[in-house]
């Protein structure tokens, strides 16, 4: 997987967006995205550079040519707590969904071992409802698993 060849610091600092979750699967990408406040930067405009970034990089490794994905991307608005943390258990449960694994811990191309178990991922930045959680992020962790895995 080409996760470190697309989203790096340099693509972060250039776009001055935050990331707060990833998922990378074998047809898309799910991404939360914070974009800046600058009018110059938009959502467009970060999506282009990343998923050009993807189609080169993977086309690159597999000798081919052309769009790796041949849909629009979504950018539903994130407006609420609740809806982020919805979205962030959507996204990390995307590959036990689509069969890939039976347990979203053993996926690793996505930012559920950051939420989940606590791991350290420079380009992730926590989601603010996340962080809402707990103040300690151990029980935030746990709470997470928990919401993911199904028990609350």
């Amino acid at each position: 997987m080409l996760r470190h060849k697309i989203l790096d610091k340099p693509h972060k600092q250039k776009f001055k967006f935050k990331l707060f979750a990833y998922c990378f699967m074998n047809s898309h990408i799910h991404l939360i995205i914070q974009t800046p406040k600058d009018p110059n930067i938009s959502i467009s405009k970060i999506m282009h550079a990343i998923l050009w970034r993807y189609a080169l990089s993977y086309n690159k490794a597999h000798n081919r040519k052309g769009h790796f994905f041949s849909d629009r991307f979504k950018s539903p608005i994130v407006q609420s707590d609740k809806y982020g943390l919805t979205l962030l258990k959507y996204i990390t449960q995307n590959p036990v969904r689509a069969g890939m694994v039976k347990r979203c811990g053993e996926y690793m191309w996505s930012s559920y071992k950051v939420y989940a178990e606590g791991k350290n991922d420079p380009l992730i930045d926590l989601l603010p409802s996340y962080l809402g959680l707990s103040a300690s992020r151990r029980i935030a962790s746990k709470m997470f698993r928990d919401m993911v895995e199904g028990v609350v």
